[in-house]
């Protein structure tokens, strides 16, 4: 998500000088201009309705979580407007859910679907940008039949499969390290990104974007995380947790093609890599990029940790014991266990303005935990509301204390990394 924000920087677009885009002109004719003004929302649409399609006739493509279940499960603090909204995004993406698996058994492109990409497309932003579509659960039929005049230009053989297909996956480390970045589609040797735009013309700015992604998933591999399991509670629609129980990750070694599918022209353009990237030079421009991307997203402030080593966090007590997890052997959360988790916190965030903020900007090494009810403030070991010194980072629960539930204490997650809680004990 945050691959915008680096290019747009001065210094982090200059970095990307030394790729000279190709002045190829790509020809075409328009097929489906825009019949609303809607012009964001309906091509979010559009990349979910393109994934259902290649979903559908590659049953084996690995999915990454939706951005829009991660919405349903943001912390909103107690407001009647907040918990209005809460509920109707959870009631839009049950809908969206149904419709989905519907598809996914007959392959029909019936309003629901088309509806359903629409209301999702709506809930992206809450993530993405932070704010609520002031038309979250209206759907325009002027947008439904947008949606209907792309689907009918894709050509599926532009799409075909022969080895992976993943849809929406992360970068591992390279989305970590500007703080999250996701791709649209990367199948067998290709990155492909989707373009719902008004123009057939690939912008600097594009360029720069493609071989951002390229960038990213060599140095963190592609990866899906997959599986969702829902709790909820018997009154309130919105699902409580999402809780993964599938991992994926290949490298990037294959990766020869990348570029980008204009869906209002129906036109795919690809860029071979060795046409457009000095491999030899890629390392370097790997470590500025790290480089820069380590000032534009700086890591957490000092905490005040006890017992930690100043400059090796493996070195301390703590530390010794956090990284002594076996990371070969990922957790998986069971769907029993899963099952056991009953409460959604549904009123208020129940912490201080101050460690908001904090949480807001800095996260909290709870959130890293495998124990950790993803969304929420609890975990295995707090089941109401983990105590503030722990989830602010000044103590670190990695022994069992007197007012905690069961034995549990901090696990790494399958879904983050040594490299990713690193900032904690610096």
């Amino acid at each position: 998500m945050s691959l915008t924000s680096f290019l747009r920087d001065k210094g982090g677009r200059e970095l990307f000088n030394e790729f000279k885009k190709p002045r190829n002109k790509i020809l075409g004719e328009i097929k489906a201009p825009p019949l609303t003004n809607h012009y964001t929302m309906v091509g979010t649409a559009f990349d979910y309705l393109l994934r259902f399609y290649l979903k559908y006739h590659n049953p084996g493509a690995k999915e990454n979580i939706w951005i829009a279940e991660k919405s349903c499960t943001k912390p909103w603090r107690s407001s009647e407007e907040n918990l209005l909204i809460r509920k109707k995004a959870g009631r839009n993406l049950e809908f969206a859910k149904n419709a989905y698996t519907k598809f996914l058994k007959n392959g029909i492109f019936d309003e629901d679907i088309y509806k359903s990409v629409i209301l999702l497309a709506q809930l992206d932003p809450i993530i993405r940008a932070n704010y609520v579509d002031e038309n979250l659960g209206i759907v325009d039929n002027d947008d439904i039949q947008d949606l209907k005049n792309l689907i009918s230009l894709v050509n599926i053989e532009d799409f075909k499969v022969k080895s992976h297909c993943f849809l929406n996956p992360n970068f591992g480390e390279g989305s970590s390290l500007i703080d999250g970045a996701d791709g649209d589609l990367v199948i067998d040797n290709q990155i492909i990104d989707i373009k719902t735009t008004k123009k057939l013309e690939i912008s600097k700015d594009m360029f720069n974007q493609i071989i951002g992604y390229y960038v990213l998933a060599k140095i963190g591999g592609i990866t899906i995380v997959g599986g969702k399991i829902y709790v909820h509670d018997e009154n309130d629609p919105v699902p409580a947790y999402i809780i993964s129980d599938q991992y994926e990750k290949i490298d990037a070694s294959n990766i020869n093609e990348i570029g980008f599918y204009f869906s209002r022209y129906g036109i795919k353009y690809m860029y071979k890599v060795e046409e457009i990237i000095d491999i030899n030079s890629l390392p370097n421009f790997i470590s500025k990029f790290k480089n820069k991307a380590k000032e534009l997203f700086p890591q957490s402030p000092k905490r005040n940790i006890p017992n930690k080593s100043k400059h090796n966090p493996e070195k301390s007590r703590i530390g010794k014991e956090i990284f002594s997890i076996n990371q070969s052997d990922i957790a998986k959360i069971s769907k029993q266990a899963a099952n056991k988790i009953t409460k959604w916190i549904k009123n208020e965030f129940l912490y201080s303005d101050e460690v908001n903020n904090l949480l807001d900007q800095e996260g909290s090494l709870c959130f890293h935990c495998k124990h950790y009810n993803n969304g929420d403030i609890t975990c295995k070991a707090f089941p109401s509301k983990i105590p503030e010194e722990i989830i602010t980072g000044k103590d670190i629960h990695i022994s069992v204390i007197s007012d905690q539930k069961g034995s549990f204490v901090f696990e790494l997650s399958e879904n983050s990394s040594e490299e990713l809680i690193l900032k904690y004990f610096d």
